[in-house]
């Protein structure tokens, strides 16, 4: 619905007067919304947990047993009913697809727990297993055509419409674990961690994996070194920590080294010959397929200073993910793909600060003010077959995740002349038109300009949708009853690559935005750097729309997550009434956000590097209540 008022041209009339509804080809958003069409989605969850403790004779010896359960079922429901728009137009046939799910997961975890203390030294162990079980069921079914529009159930459409559909998930995670705690005065500490994990997901043979990690720290103002320094009276904790650890990653998929069978493909047998229902092999099975490692190295260090009014801890980072699943090319004489393996790598370095400070005006007014930031270098490190980039998939070594690839711009052609003196361009320059995009000649075979752009020379990185920095603000306060409470979040350093309806101008049949009409590129005023060309009716092929940092924009963005303001009634005046505390509150979600898009598109949704946004606006929620102490 939402795309389709994007995309409906201030031209076409809402609904008339006469009850009709102007619409263009069959789009309409008034029409959809006054039929009888509706979404349902309808949802279940139930859990339930327990636990048995047994503190042993030993001392500091405990055995711990824990169960749980979670099913989840749903029922989702799409009717899209016969619409009308006029006397001469009615959309249809009705269509319905009904979709039902069920997912029950189950857990228990067995653990032995050992503390020990031996004059300044201080020991901690747990041994455990635990198993986890997963089971997925879906159905779906569809049908069209129905006797009217009220009758919205599946055995009420035409037979000969239906089709159906069915799933089943299952996988199993066995593991084994251990932890050792040691601790010298709280002064020294050391951890050590070791895991077994077997998932049902792999094959025989590269089901279970072994994920080690290892941690110390050195609290230094125990030191009495720093005890009896006059720094001590101001930074009254200091520890210094590192860490290595290696993560496995078994959530790839139900059974990705599995062969892959496509139906629908019908085979002739027989005398005489008929065509039998059939399927084909569409990959060959890899059995080699197993956990995707992270290693992770931390560095870290975390202070208090005076009195823990200003606290916060400083990180450096790098993770490494290695046998990441991807696809693997292969010859094609192999006759069917290959599937996906163990082929890729990349990395994630960067540094963490958290920052707050504790403060106090007065008696009454208190306030905390909390700031983040993470700064992250993302590369990809392998790819498949040794190779150094997959353009395809806008990815390059040494590159981040998620670039775009494509030309540089020389802004627009301002007049003929322009067109005249320029390298050739992706068209002749018979097609091409003052106002249209200006692409550069970059390089060529020999590794300098040629004279010409084409795609194999004149391409390049752009940008990239991965954020460099993440950054984030929590403010606190409160006076006597009074108490305010926000949430500042933010990205940057990325970009997006916008298209479709976000970026041009009647794309699809579709309408015209505000700043496109007043941006463009015209002839009585030919603007070299126009926001947008020259204006015409879109072909899918015009040069103007090849991807360019003509098309990429900045996608930083600090948003108003949330605010909340509160007051919390006197107890002198709640207890009268039988109530230990009463707060009334108002919040806000999601308010506001300072980003330099264009107007009614959010960067929040424009995250990947193609062409189709995301037009379902982000929520904004307003909400008012009371909370109740007995």
């Amino acid at each position: 619905m939402i795309g389709y008022a994007v995309r409906q041209g201030p031209i076409y009339a809402g609904q008339k007067s006469d009850g009709s509804f102007g619409y263009q080809d069959n789009y309409s958003p008034e029409a959809w919304l006054a039929s009888e069409s509706f979404v349902q989605n309808v949802s279940r969850n139930i859990s339930a947990s327990g636990q048995l403790t047994w503190n042993t004779p030993v001392d500091g010896l405990s055995f711990i047993g824990k169960v749980g359960m979670n099913y989840w079922t749903k029922y989702d429901k799409a009717y899209r009913a016969d619409t009308y728009f006029d006397d001469s137009k009615t959309v249809g046939p009705a269509t319905l697809n009904v979709w039902t799910a069920n997912n029950t997961y189950t857990t228990f975890e067995a653990l032995a727990t050992y503390e020990k203390q031996i004059k300044n030294h201080t020991f901690k162990l747990l041994a455990g297993t635990s198993v986890e079980q997963s089971n997925n069921k879906g159905l779906e079914g569809y049908r069209n055509t129905f006797p009217n529009n009220y009758l919205y159930e599946l055995g009420s459409g035409d037979k000969s419409t239906a089709t159906n559909d069915s799933s089943l998930e299952e996988y199993a995670l066995l593991s084994f674990f251990g932890r050792i705690n040691y601790a010298w005065k709280d002064r020294y500490l050391l951890e050590v961690n070791l895991r077994y994990d077997g998932s049902s997901r792999f094959a025989d043979g590269h089901r279970w994996g072994l994920f080690p990690s290892v941690s110390a720290g050195w609290r230094i103002s125990e030191e009495d070194f720093w005890k009896n320094a006059a720094v001590s009276a101001v930074v009254d904790n200091l520890k210094l920590r590192a860490s290595y650890g290696v993560l496995g990653n078994q959530n790839i998929g139900v059974y990705p080294y599995q062969q892959i069978y496509e139906l629908g493909h019908d085979y002739p047998f027989g005398n005489p010959v008929t065509l039998q229902s059939g399927a084909y092999m569409k990959t060959y099975n890899n059995p080699e397929i197993t956990w995707e490692k992270t290693a992770i190295t931390d560095i870290g260090l975390d202070f208090s200073l005076l009195n823990g009014r200003f606290s916060g801890t400083l990180d450096y980072f790098y993770k490494y993910t290695s046998d990441i699943l991807a696809p693997v090319e292969v010859s094609s004489i192999m006759g069917r793909e290959v599937g996906q393996s163990n082929v890729g790598a990349v990395s994630n370095e960067g540094i963490e600060i958290n920052l707050t400070y504790n403060g106090q005006i007065g008696r009454d007014f208190r306030f905390s003010i909390s700031p983040n930031f993470t700064w992250v270098k993302n590369a990809v490190e392998k790819l498949a077959n040794g190779a150094t980039e997959e353009i395809n998939n806008n990815r390059i070594v040494g590159q981040p995740i998620g670039i775009i690839y494509g030309y540089e711009t020389d802004g627009l052609f301002v007049d003929q002349a322009e067109i005249d003196a320029a390298p050739e361009q992706l068209v002749s320059k018979s097609g091409l038109k003052p106002g249209y995009v200006k692409y550069k000649d970059i390089s060529g075979p020999d590794g300098v300009p040629d004279g010409k752009v084409d795609a194999q020379y004149d391409r390049t990185v752009l940008g990239s949708t991965t954020p460099k920095f993440y950054y984030g603000l929590n403010l606190s306060a409160s006076y006597k009853g009074f108490d305010f409470s926000a949430l500042l979040q933010g990205l940057g350093g990325h970009k997006r690559l916008i298209g479709s309806y976000m970026a041009y101008a009647f794309y699809n049949g579709g309408q015209i935005q505000r700043w496109q009409a007043e941006s463009c590129w015209k002839e009585e005023n030919p603007d070299k750097w126009a926001e947008y060309p020259r204006l015409e009716t879109l072909n899918m092929n015009d040069t103007n729309l090849q991807t360019s940092d003509y098309w990429v924009r900045n996608a930083s963005f600090l948003r108003v997550k949330n605010i909340q303001i509160g007051y919390t009634f006197p107890k002198a005046w709640t207890k009268k009434i039988g109530l230990e505390n009463v707060r009334v509150y108002v919040s806000g979600q999601n308010l506001f956000s300072f980003n330099s898009f264009y107007k009614g598109w959010d960067p929040e949704n424009e995250i990947g590097t193609g062409d189709s946004p995301s037009y379902y606006p982000v929520n904004s929620i307003y909400s008012f209540g009371f909370n109740f102490k007995f």
